[in-house]
């Protein structure tokens, strides 16, 4: 495909960096940037996640910078994308920038924030952005519920992943694999086997 257009080089950016090939992406997202065609929100959303592949923190700050200059920086999509890549490039300084940087928040944004400090071994502030998420009146889904539920087992925090347990079984999404697994590893991370093999046998049920 002749890389004629914004439209053209955005197309193929994006799909490296989907397919996992971070560093093609980004190679082309350099070439583009240097041909003088511009970017747009696609753009750098492609180029981020092509950083958040290779975690690639350096490079997403160059990127960023691009976004500094344009009208994308307060976009709520964009910024997303930016947190999501500084959480999986273990750049949570920045990532923590982004958030509060944010005019409007959505549940992809406290997701995102929420699961950087998760992955990156921060159990107590993970714990302390989900109740911060609640008091903000956002409904956590079940995403969040799975990163909080990590949390808790790597913390060893029963109390409090009981009281998520309960949430999730009040909010109506009920235990899919997603959420149930996580359910499960929490109670065995937390010493209660026989709970943990009943809610086995109920999500092997439900997921069957």
């Amino acid at each position: 495909m002749p890389l004629h257009n914004l439209h053209s080089w955005n197309a193929i950016i994006v799909d490296y960096a989907r397919s996992y090939r971070g560093l093609e992406a980004l190679q082309l997202f350099q070439l583009m940037h240097r041909s003088g065609v511009g970017v747009n929100e696609i753009s750098l959303s492609g180029g981020f996640s092509a950083c958040a592949v290779i975690q690639g923190c350096l490079e997403g700050l160059q990127i960023h910078g691009l976004t500094n200059k344009s009208s994308f920086e307060t976009n709520i999509c964009a910024a997303n994308v930016r947190l999501d890549m500084y959480g999986k490039c273990g750049a949570l300084v920045e990532g923590h920038n982004v958030f509060d940087g944010m005019d409007r928040r959505d549940v992809v944004s406290w997701n995102a924030i929420i699961a950087a400090y998760e992955q990156n071994g921060y159990e107590e502030e993970t714990l302390c952005f989900f109740s911060w998420m609640l008091r903000s009146g956002m409904e956590p889904d079940e995403f969040t519920y799975g990163s909080d539920l990590k949390a808790c087992a790597g913390w060893q925090a029963l109390n409090c992943g009981m009281e998520i347990h309960n949430r999730v079984i009040k909010s109506g999404l009920g235990l899919d694999f997603f959420v149930g697994s996580a359910v499960v590893d929490m109670y065995c991370k937390c010493g209660m086997m026989e709970e943990a093999w009943k809610l086995h046998d109920r999500v092997e049920k439900q997921t069957m």
